[in-house]
Order: structure tokens, then C-alpha cells, then sequence
């Protein structure tokens, strides 16, 4: 016989063969998806706003029955299943969690991870410095019973605790203003240092954290060898604002009492703001 007929015969009987296979479900590849590590793995976290230190971690893929969930602070690795969440306390720090998705068939992803900072607790302030000769400039309420600035023309002020504990201030405490009815429009708070502090390239950027539930114009008066204020302003309410206060033209002079005003010669209405973190820094 021919031998190019052979090798038709030959091809034709291969292809029938083949075809009647998958016409009966021979050649069913069905095997291969049993094999297939899930897909599209991530994973959702959400910090509780309470400060209760509470973490809600939902791990999510394609094709996952299961997964395995480091919590990144050296408890227990959890085992969960899929569609389910893992509610898991904290303390304040930073965490990075790792999860792998597991199929029915047991194949494992490529591991992922997720990182989130916890904030469970406030920081109680130990330590503040008002004195030119010890150290930068630090003024913080470290004693909650300790007046820390004298009012002038009928503000009033204390310590009191932190009306929105956040990242962006994690004091306990802070200080209170209350621009009460009645009180001057150049009213005040004045602090004396026990010695100046030099203003120089180490030192020339001042600052301090803003609270109020409305935004404000605060005005620092920078009282030494000479006398010069700035003014800096919030730009959002409801949340903390740190305002900074560029006093490198001043490099050489020296700072021995501040005198800070909120909405400076405005009509006084009850407005309460808060302040913390008073600093003299390098920017």
C-alpha cells in the first residue's frame, strides 16, 4: 500500500478517535481546574474609630475555600473560611498582616500582605521644656491640674482632654480657649520662658497643633531682644491642624515670651479651640 495512504489512514483513525473521546467525556480536562491556585487575592482592613484597638480583617479571592491569616503581632495564626471575617484587639502600633487563600483541592496562593496603624489608646504628654538654656522648646500638657498659660483680657483657659483623639494627635490632654462673650478683641494667652531661646538654623520653625470646630486666624506675638508676630490659619474644622511658623528671617534674635491670639481683634462669641504641642524646631 502507499505509503502517503498509510499515513492518512493513520491520521483520519487518530482524529476519530479523538473526536468520539470528547464526545463521550474522555478527554475531560476538568482535572487541571482542581489543580489552579485561587486568584485576585487580597485583603480588607478596617480600624475601629473607637479606640478600642479593634481590627475587622476580611480576606477575599476567586476560587478560594479557605484561608490562612497571620495577624502580625505574634498571636496565633487563624484559619478562616471563605466570605468570613476576623475581628482581632490590638495595641498601638504599626501591624502588617499576611494571608494566603487555600482552593478546594488545598492549592495555596502566593502570600499578600497589608499593613495599618492601630491607635487603642492615648498618649499620656511626660515631658516639656521651657527653658532656652535645656533644650529645644517642648510645651505640652503634662499635668492636666497645671494651668500652662495666663489669659489676658478675659479669655479663658485650661487643660482638658483631647476633643478628637487622632493620628494627626494622640496627647490625652490638651489646652482650651474660650473666646468667652464679652472678653477684648485682643485677648490672649502669654507664656514666659525661664530663659530665651535663640532663634538659628536649629531652631527656626515654630509650631503648634490647632483644634476648633470652626477654622481660626492664630497669631503669634514672638516677644525678645525684638518684637515681630505672624499669623497662621486652619483651613478645615473638626480635625487637628499642625501650623508652622517660618522664623528664619529672624536667625540671631532670641524668644522669651510668646503671646498667642485666636481671630485676633474678632468680636469674642463663645468660640472654643484647643491647642498642643508647642515646638521650636529645624523645619
Amino acid at each position: 500500500m502507499d505509503m502517503r495512504l498509510i499515513k492518512i489512514l493513520i491520521l483520519i483513525c487518530v482524529t476519530a478517535t479523538l473526536n468520539s473521546c470528547d464526545s463521550d467525556g474522555l478527554r475531560d480536562t476538568s482535572f487541571a481546574d482542581f489543580q489552579k491556585a485561587p486568584t485576585n487575592v487580597g485583603v480588607m482592613t478596617k480600624v475601629a474609630t473607637d479606640f478600642s484597638g479593634t481590627v475587622h480583617i476580611t480576606p477575599y479571592a476567586d476560587g478560594a475555600a479557605s484561608f490562612l491569616v497571620d495577624l502580625g503581632d505574634g498571636s496565633e495564626v487563624q484559619e478562616i473560611s471563605a466570605g468570613l471575617e476576623i475581628n482581632h484587639t490590638y495595641e498601638t502600633g504599626q501591624y502588617e498582616v499576611k494571608v494566603v487563600a487555600f482552593s478546594t483541592t488545598n492549592v495555596s496562593s502566593i502570600e499578600i500582605t497589608d499593613s495599618f496603624f492601630v491607635l487603642s489608646t492615648c498618649q499620656t504628654e511626660t515631658e516639656e521644656n521651657i527653658d532656652g538654656n535645656a533644650g529645644p522648646l517642648n510645651i505640652s500638657v503634662v499635668n492636666r491640674f497645671q494651668n500652662n498659660f495666663t489669659p489676658i483680657g478675659g479669655l479663658t483657659t485650661s487643660s482638658t482632654s483631647n476633643p478628637s483623639l487622632s493620628l494627626s494627635n494622640i496627647s490625652c490632654n490638651v489646652q482650651e480657649v474660650v473666646r468667652a462673650s464679652g472678653c477684648s478683641a485682643f485677648a490672649g494667652l502669654i507664656k514666659l520662658f525661664s530663659s530665651p531661646f535663640s532663634i538659628s538654623e536649629d531652631s527656626d520653625t515654630f509650631s503648634l497643633d490647632v483644634y476648633g470646630e470652626q477654622t481660626v486666624d492664630v497669631n503669634i506675638l514672638f516677644v525678645g531682644a525684638d518684637i515681630f508676630n505672624i499669623t497662621q490659619s486652619t483651613t478645615s474644622s473638626g480635625e487637628w491642624q499642625k501650623l508652622t511658623y517660618d522664623l528664619s528671617a529672624y536667625h540671631g534674635g532670641s524668644i522669651s515670651r510668646i503671646l498667642i491670639y485666636f481671630d485676633k481683634a474678632q468680636t469674642c462669641d463663645d468660640s472654643i479651640y484647643y491647642f498642643d504641642n508647642i515646638q521650636l524646631l529645624a523645619e
